[in-house]
């Protein structure tokens, strides 16, 4: 008889797992030892996980165990046109949204300097979809929790990285301080998030536009899962510092976070700033462009953007100079 039952009850719950998987686009939620946390937002029912096993415990930073909370792969934007801006998603509180593993990586080559594979890139899909972001909150945290929020911009020479690399998840700083979330993002890379479309540097800077729109999510709904959207602080490091910098002077970042942390990159430039991460003109910019063009034999930018022509992982690397192209509509003008 407990035999019966015992194969009927996991038979149940294979059943139950495999109808998350395809409610979930193919993703297998991950097993909770507890009920998982929901929380109930005007974008949907978030369903996320406490015993993701790669976020494991992370006690060693405090005298007793320290439980995470994490809620992976909520899209903050979506890419209607490439080399387009970002748009935010039309609310959808009815919804359930399985935040149980990280969205997929914006293209990139997945190799370093040296030309090297980075391990954790061949596990990750890469997709011109990719803004996503990721939150780790101690467990037990409730809307009246109020947690300040960290919102970690990687670095990666505006070619590289993501929200999901290892090195950057934030299970570790919510467990030596259990009294802050913390949040990674994506944005758009490379090509696609730094190409100016004309002279007038119009769509060189999508890739700090899509770092907004993640703030401007950020702002809206971080305090249904328990973060005060009046103490958000943004930190990076190298072009994640510039990000910040950047952020800081954006009239459309105004009001979305109050603190920054530059962890060496910055974004003045001039001839007295040799070692600035870079913000080069619309004409510069525009020129840089037409070499794109002529390498990839595209008659124009906008047969560029045609995906059934150009795929993502054809254009990927063609861009020879990676810095933001000054784009008025973003940034009035250059930094001081």
């Amino acid at each position: 008889m407990w035999t019966s039952i015992a194969v009927l009850v996991t038979f149940m719950a294979v059943q139950q797992l495999d109808t998350v998987h395809a409610a979930n686009g193919g993703r297998y939620v991950l097993p909770a030892l507890n009920p998982p946390p929901v929380v109930n937002t005007p974008i949907g029912k978030v369903i996320g996980s406490n015993s993701d096993p790669r976020f494991g415990n992370a006690g060693q930073y405090l005298s007793g165990p320290v439980t995470i909370e994490s809620f992976l792969g909520l899209q903050y934007a979506t890419v209607p046109r490439r080399f387009g801006r970002s748009k935010v998603p039309i609310e959808n509180a009815s919804q359930v949204i399985y935040a149980t593993d990280f969205g997929p990586y914006c293209w990139q080559n997945p190799t370093n300097d040296n030309g090297d594979d980075i391990p954790y890139y061949d596990v990750q899909d890469q997709d011109e979809e990719c803004l996503y972001l990721n939150i780790w909150r101690p467990k037990g945290t409730t809307p009246v929790s109020k947690l300040a929020v960290m919102v970690y911009i990687h670095g990666g020479g505006w070619d590289s990285m993501g929200g999901a690399d290892p090195p950057l998840w934030g299970h570790h700083i919510v467990a030596a301080d259990p009294n802050v979330m913390v949040i990674t993002i994506n944005y758009r890379l490379g090509i696609f998030g730094f190409l100016a479309t004309d002279e007038y540097g119009t769509n060189g800077m999508n890739g700090i536009d899509d770092q907004v729109k993640a703030l401007t999510w950020i702002k809206n709904y971080i305090k249904y899962f328990g973060g005060d959207s009046n103490r958000i602080t943004i930190f990076g490091q190298e072009v994640g510092s510039a990000s910040v910098c950047y952020l800081s002077v954006t009239p459309s970042a105004n009001g979305l976070f109050q603190r920054g942390i530059m962890q060496s990159g910055e974004c003045v430039v001039g001839d007295d700033r040799p070692d600035s991460i870079g913000l080069v003109s619309g004409k510069v910019g525009y020129s840089i462009t037409l070499d794109v063009l002529k390498d990839t034999g595209a008659t124009s930018v906008a047969q560029l953007a045609k995906r059934n022509i150009f795929a993502p992982w054809d254009i990927v690397g063609v861009l020879p100079v990676i810095v933001p192209v000054l784009d008025p509509r973003i940034l009035p003008d250059f930094p001081s």
